[in-house]
This record gives C-alpha cells, sequence and structure tokens, in this order.
C-alpha cells in the first residue's frame, strides 16, 4: 500500500515546532547512541550543497522556506516527518522551484535524486499549482556507458543547459550535469573542498538517503544526527 500524504507545511529552520522537535529528538537520543564524525565523501557532499546554493544565489532569489513538514499515512497511522530540500525558489505565489543537489560517481545516487525530486513534487502540489523540480548532479566518476543506461531507464528526465530554463514543470524532471572540474572551479579552487575521498577509491555503497526524519523512528544518528546538531547551532564534537 502506498502511503499517502497530508498538512503539508513548507517552513523556515526557525519554525518553532520545528524546531521544538528537534530539541526533542535530540534530548532523546542524546545517550542512546554516539554521533559519527562524517566522512570525507560526506563533508564533499555537503560542501558541494554550499557552493552550489551560492551559485543558485546569483541569478535565483532563493527562499528560506526549505523544510517541508509532513504526514505520512499507511491505513489508520499518521507519521510526521520532515525533509530538507537542498534549495528552493518560489517566484510567485502559485509556483515554487526546487532544487535537489547530488555529488557521486554511483548511478544509484542519480536514481535516489530523481526519485526524491518526484516525492518533493507530490508533496509540495499541495501548496502551490505550479511545481518545478531540477536534479543537479555532480559527476565524480560515472562512466559514460552507465550515466547513459541510467538515464534511458528514467522516464520525463530532461536535460537543461542552464538551471533557471525552470524546465522540470509537469512530469518532467530538470537534469543539470556538472563535472568535477566545474565544481572546484565554482568553489574557488580544490584547497576549498575536501577531496581525501578520492584516495579512497571509487565508492562501494548507494549514497545515503535523502534527509528525512520522523517521529518515534529508531534511526541511528549518522549523518542525520550531523543534521540535527547543526540545525539547532550544535556543531557535533570532533
Amino acid at each position: 500500500m502506498r502511503p499517502r500524504f497530508g498538512r503539508v507545511r513548507l517552513i523556515t529552520r526557525d519554525d518553532p515546532r520545528y524546531r521544538a522537535y528537534l530539541e526533542q529528538f535530540l534530548l532523546a537520543r542524546e545517550y542512546q547512541r554516539a554521533i559519527r564524525p562524517p566522512s570525507p565523501r560526506q563533508v564533499f557532499g555537503e560542501q558541494v550543497e554550499d557552493v552550489l546554493r551560492t551559485w543558485l544565489g546569483q541569478t535565483h532569489r532563493l527562499s528560506e522556506r526549505r523544510y517541508l513538514e509532513y504526514e505520512e499515512i499507511r491505513g489508520r497511522e499518521a507519521l510526521l516527518k520532515y525533509r530538507e530540500l537542498d534549495a528552493v525558489e518560489i517566484p510567485d505565489p502559485a509556483t515554487v522551484h526546487v532544487f535537489e543537489i547530488k555529488a557521486s560517481n554511483l548511478v544509484k545516487s542519480l536514481h535516489h535524486g530523481l526519485r526524491q525530486l518526484r516525492e518533493d513534487r507530490t508533496l509540495l502540489s499541495f501548496l502551490f499549482p505550479r511545481v518545478a523540480v531540477t536534479l543537479l548532479f555532480v559527476d565524480t566518476g560515472i562512466p559514460p556507458e552507465e550515466r547513459e543506461a541510467a538515464l534511458e531507464r528514467e522516464a520525463h528526465v530532461l536535460p537543461v543547459k542552464e538551471p533557471d530554463l525552470l524546465a522540470g514543470y509537469g512530469q518532467e524532471i530538470g537534469l543539470y550535469w556538472l563535472s568535477l572540474e566545474q565544481i572546484i572551479a565554482l568553489a574557488g579552487g580544490e584547497e576549498h573542498l575536501n577531496l581525501e575521498w578520492m584516495k579512497e577509491g571509487p565508492a562501494k555503497v548507494p549514497a545515503p538517503e535523502p534527509q528525512t526524519w520522523a517521529v518515534g523512528e529508531d534511526e541511528e544518528l549518522g549523518p542525520l544526527g550531523q543534521a540535527l546538531l547543526r540545525a539547532l547551532g550544535k556543531p557535533p564534537a570532533s
């Protein structure tokens, strides 16, 4: 049975209910599990998000409302969930444009990003008549033949030359492809990025699922715990 959704809100990080939930979430787990330090790949991924948000901000008026609150309804049960969106533009009250940012050498990460944007579009359609979605994908080493095969299996994916073309309306998902060299140039040089992961060789596991967390779930505090601490202004211990 596919879940249904309800009570959708698009909020800022300072939303009182959201912050109260984060505080409760962390207090409930403070003594249950240690928070793992981020891996070099995770640090690089966060740096890529920061670089591309800054880059998008030069041509888009990005909104601080990039946190989704919603209920996932399965049968008679409703689970309150939150999801962080990488970048959001609201050009007018009826329109929203969501950007998802991925950096990987795995086609599974590409599929994850596209699936997440489809879910984002479903949720945001409760709030906006027009929803555009675009995936900014930094390719760190996917073989060309694997990339082409992956895109052939995905329906309604439209490569775009510039992310400001809003090519992801309707069933379409805009896809803007960037190389590692391009992201290094946008960052201002290699010294501004954590590239230690390059010494590890190709990634052998899929990239983590999108940052989504829910009341009552017993997830392990890995990258999620890091994100929660940062959201509260409490940097994790090194």
